[in-house]
């Protein structure tokens, strides 16, 4: 009975070691390793340039400026309706300033202020009735200045843009008869318009940019009392200018077209 007790005793522990032999290994806990995550490497969206803030600059380019002086009555000289043109194609140069806000990705509004210096007079010189006396006609500017909004459209570097705003001139005239001597007429006062136009505009770093640029500036008309020949001729002038210049600017933004840095992405291995 006793040798059957043992054998029995064995061979349940045989049976139970082979069925813990044949189940998976389960460790405990505090052994079982933590995920691993790796980060991939920072990713570069391709830079945007930054249009906005503060700028200064300069510019050179041609002008046209165009007056024409109509007699609005007969004179002792004049015949009704007699018009003088005062043509002039002359260097500009200037200085020109504003700011830029971005409203959106591609959309940018702002303010320039501009100062150009006119580099030549003009005159023209009619004959009169009783020659050989010449009246002569003159027109010799000092300077144009603009103020101005601007509505542009960027793609990075590149923007394309807008202008339109208030204009002002100063315009000096005059009127003078040879050989007779001493003036006939003179004026110098500033003449109010407006400008429209629209330019190109190039990013060369983060703070320095190109521009090429076309305006179109009317002053309309204004008149003026000429006497000449014993008599006072209310003579009207009519002034507008085209412009094509070249400028470069200075932007005090410290951003400027930077990198921008995506967050890393992490996966489980």
């Amino acid at each position: 009975m006793k040798k059957l007790l043992l054998a029995s005793v064995a061979l349940t522990v045989a049976a139970t070691a082979a069925m813990a032999a044949d189940a998976p290994v389960r460790p405990h806990k505090r052994y079982v390793k933590a995920p691993i995550y790796k980060a991939q490497p920072m990713v570069f969206i391709p830079p945007v340039y930054d249009w906005s803030g503060l700028y200064i600059g300069g510019h050179v380019g041609w002008g046209h400026l165009r007056d024409s002086a109509t007699t609005q009555t007969a004179g002792a000289l004049l015949a009704l309706g007699a018009v003088n043109a005062l043509n002039s194609d002359q260097f500009i140069g200037g200085l020109q300033g504003g700011y830029n806000f971005m409203l959106a990705p591609h959309i940018l509004l702002g303010f320039e202020g501009e100062f150009t210096w006119l580099t030549q007079g003009y005159s023209s010189g009619i004959a009169t009735l009783a020659p050989p006396t010449i009246l002569t006609y003159t027109s010799s500017p000092d300077w144009v200045a603009t103020a101005a909004g601007r509505l542009g459209y960027t793609q990075d570097k590149m923007m394309i843009y807008a202008k339109g705003g208030g204009a002002w001139l100063d315009s000096k005239y005059g009127a003078f008869l040879t050989p007779a001597a001493g003036t006939a007429f003179s004026a110098n006062n500033v003449r109010t318009g407006y400008t429209i136009g629209g330019g190109l505009e190039y990013g060369l770093t983060q703070n320095w940019s190109a521009k090429a640029e076309y305006a179109y500036l009317d002053f309309g008309t204004n008149s003026y009392n000429v006497g000449f020949g014993g008599a006072t001729v209310p003579t009207v002038y009519k002034t507008d200018m085209q412009q094509v210049k070249l400028g470069l600017n200075y932007r005090f933004n410290s951003f400027g077209s930077m990198p921008v840095l995506a967050e890393p992405i992490s996966s489980k291995y």
